[in-house]
């Protein structure tokens, strides 16, 4: 009898793990680590007894790290001597070991790093190789034959967990942005209602750009969709971002809406978070009013002012009508200090040999920098330098621009001006690399473990691009024309009258590609349907995403595509640049750019395929950075496997006579006073003839 207690106990106990077993296994699946890998920009080269390399890894506010760990991949040379790998984090040493080699002169190394040496914020990752049996590094290492390199493909790998947050308003573009989320596996999505009008579909695509403003240069993929998209598709487990007017908040939302935000949604627009009702480790943040003035829209602007934004500590957030939340772009300034691009007390190098770093200076898409560009350094460095052979040398793209030989009287104060060929500069970013060759003399070796010599930027240091203002209509130029000077630019995105919804996630990733370049939320985006375009629309910068089935008015602006359609519109027709077989243009997808045939002071920029699907051919080319930048000319074409063509049906930007002749280049300035001289003594000698030949 006791036995069969027992056995019924214990089947009771197994029963009951079973049945509790799928909501254990969801909690720890829930609360597993997330990863994210930081990968080394370029290959480095180590020669000689000594040399080092750095990368910086951020780390996120909401993340608690659990392990970290630097994965490296080097090529040690055949002629190597015996050397050691030291890391350090923060300028805090934390490991050190010999280089060993396989037969293919290979060796990988997998060193954890304590999680305790990071911070929140930029952490540095140094690494310095040196010979084991070298206390000096002196300048005939260099020539040995003795070299290791750092491959670019190593990495520093985290696993953290998200911190526990508040529901504060103050936490946004957070859980809607996470750091440490990969690009394509963003776990939030932007929601809309079914029936959304175009105040509300503006809306969303101004937080969406908000979102790309706040990830900076990262490529972000949202999820914007509709409410019955996103309840059809996994989406709804998601951290959802709801944009609409009141009356078309979901039933399942509004029950779950504070009493606060009832009470005084009639008054103004409200910014709230709740647990979501579809999976509650979620949350759903609404932004909603029940107000048609454009009450919505100031909600949206509000998000994109971090500064307000950061001031709402709270779970709601409420918006007064009448209230102002601008965030005017001062005027584009030529003239950028180092500290005004975020080097506040200048750029310190250590370490002897060559030294590099990179500021990188990103170019407003509606400017073209004209002739007489320079960069000014202001450094400092260090006395125990050979000074016959020690260079300060400019890169501008990885081009050298100019260089200077360092003086030992100068080594406390030296300042270098280097003018920059407009050939270097590219169209979107401009990369300025510092580089310090501080070499040494054998009689004059530098103890390793010293850090020594150094070379300093200051932060007085600066670059200098006069620019004009709006560049040639060209895809190179991409965001411009419907960004300008970091604000919309009167821009208006046509939808279908008739299934709308279809091409929401590749415009709604368009404005957030786009949002990074917006600095300023006082510009005008609206959102029309065909149905809805009149005279008033014309006078602006239209982005059409379609076929010519869902928007007929394509039919009508045909002849003023680069690339027509055919009288069926089912298919591209060959022109000048290119010809098509009708078959293979049937699947093609294309983004044409031209002036606006309604007004030829805007642009019109068509994203168009004879088939829905296509489109997806052409997403990337909008919304990655590795892409866009690939777009150059008036028209590109892509087809079913992804291969694409630019093509250029008008010139490229064109610089005036007083453009090239820039009196800000110090070149020209003594170009102009020699011509003068000449010109006056010509003058001097024609007069002085003409009268003696009068006398005569």
């Amino acid at each position: 009898m006791k036995l069969m207690k027992h056995i019924l106990y214990l089947v009771i106990c197994v029963g009951c793990l079973l049945i509790l077993s799928p909501s254990t296994f969801a909690v720890e699946n829930d609360s597993s680590a997330s990863t994210h890998n930081y990968f080394f920009s370029d290959d480095a080269e180590f020669k000689g007894s000594y040399g080092a390399d750095r990368m910086y890894v951020t780390v996120d506010k909401h993340w608690k790290l659990q392990n970290a760990s630097l994965h490296l991949f080097l090529t040690v040379s055949e002629l190597a001597k015996p050397a050691a790998i030291t890391i350090l984090v923060n300028d805090q040493p934390v490991h050190s070991e010999a280089l060993r080699r396989d037969n293919n002169r290979k060796d990988t190394l997998e060193i954890s790093l304590p999680t305790e040496v990071f911070k929140t914020g930029n952490n540095e990752i140094r690494v310095e190789v040196s010979e084991t049996d070298a206390t000096l590094a002196c300048v005939n290492d260099q020539t040995d034959g003795s070299w290791v390199v750092l491959h670019k493909t190593s990495y520093v790998h985290v696993d953290f967990e998200e911190q526990a947050l508040s529901n504060n308003i103050n936490e946004f573009p957070y859980p809607f942005l996470k750091a440490g989320e990969e690009k394509g596996a963003q776990s939030s999505s932007l929601v809309i209602a079914d029936q959304a009008d175009d105040e509300e579909i503006a809306a969303a695509l101004q937080i969406a750009a908000s979102l790309g403003g706040y990830a900076k240069e990262q490529d972000i993929h949202l999820n914007l969709a509709t409410y019955s998209q996103t309840m059809a598709s996994p989406k709804k487990n998601n951290d959802l971002l709801f944009i609409g007017k009141w009356k078309h908040l979901p039933a399942e939302i509004r029950v779950k809406t504070p009493q606060e935000v009832v009470e005084k949604v009639g008054q103004g627009a409200l910014l709230y978070k709740v647990q979501s009702p579809y999976d509650p480790a979620k949350i759903i943040m609404a932004v909603v009013t029940d107000l048609d003035d454009g009450m919505l829209t100031l909600a949206a602007n509000l998000l994109q002012n971090q500064d307000l934004t950061a001031q709402i500590s709270s779970d709601i957030g409420f918006i007064a009508k009448g209230i102002d939340v601008s965030m005017k772009n001062p005027a584009p300034a030529d003239h950028m200090t180092l500290k005004e691009l975020g080097y506040a007390g200048g750029i310190n190098l250590k370490g002897p040999y060559r030294q590099q770093t990179s500021v990188g200076v990103k170019l407003s898409s509606n400017r073209l920098v004209l002739p007489g560009a320079k960069v000014s350094l202001q450094v400092r460095y260090a006395k125990n330098i050979d000074f016959t052979k020690s260079l300060l040398t400019v890169y501008i793209n990885g081009t050298p621009i100019g260089s200077k030989k360092l003086e030992q009287d100068k080594a406390d104060g030296d300042s270098i001006e280097v003018n920059i060929p407009n050939s270097v500069i590219g169209a979107r970013y401009m990369d300025v690399s510092v580089a310090f060759d501080l070499q040494m003399t054998n009689a004059n070796c530098v103890h390793i473990d010293n850090n020594t010599p150094w070379g300093f930027v200051d932060e007085a240091s600066s670059i200098y691009l006069p620019t004009k203002d709006e560049r040639a209509l060209l895809l190179d130029n991409y965001p411009w024309p419907f960004i300008k000077d970091g604000r919309w630019n009167d821009t208006v995105v046509m939808l279908p009258s008739a299934n709308w919804q279809t091409q929401l996630d590749l415009i709604g990733n368009m404005f957030a590609y786009m949002g990074r370049d917006i600095q300023d939320n006082t510009g005008s985006l609206r959102v029309l349907r065909e149905a809805g375009f009149s005279d008033k629309h014309k006078d602006a910068n239209l982005i059409l995403v379609g076929t010519p089935a869902s928007i007929p008015a394509l039919k009508d602006i045909n002849n003023h595509l680069w690339f027509n359609y055919d009288s069926s519109f089912s298919y591209f027709l060959s022109n000048e640049k290119r010809r098509l077989l009708e078959d293979f243009s049937r699947n093609l997808a294309s983004i044409q750019l031209m002036v606006s045939p309604f007004n030829n002071q805007h642009g019109l920029l068509v994203v168009t395929a004879p088939k829905e699907a296509n489109l997806d051919h052409v997403k990337k080319f909008l919304t990655e950075s590795k892409y866009v930048s690939s777009m150059v000319g008036n028209a590109l074409l892509a087809d079913t496997w992804e291969n694409f063509t630019n093509h250029y049906f008008v010139k490229n930007d064109n610089l005036s006579l007083t453009e090239k002749i820039n009196m800000s280049s110090t070149q020209l300035k003594i170009f102009t006073i020699i011509f003068l001289t000449i010109l006056i003594l010509l003058i001097i000698g024609v007069v002085l003839y003409w009268r003696k030949f009068r006398r005569r």
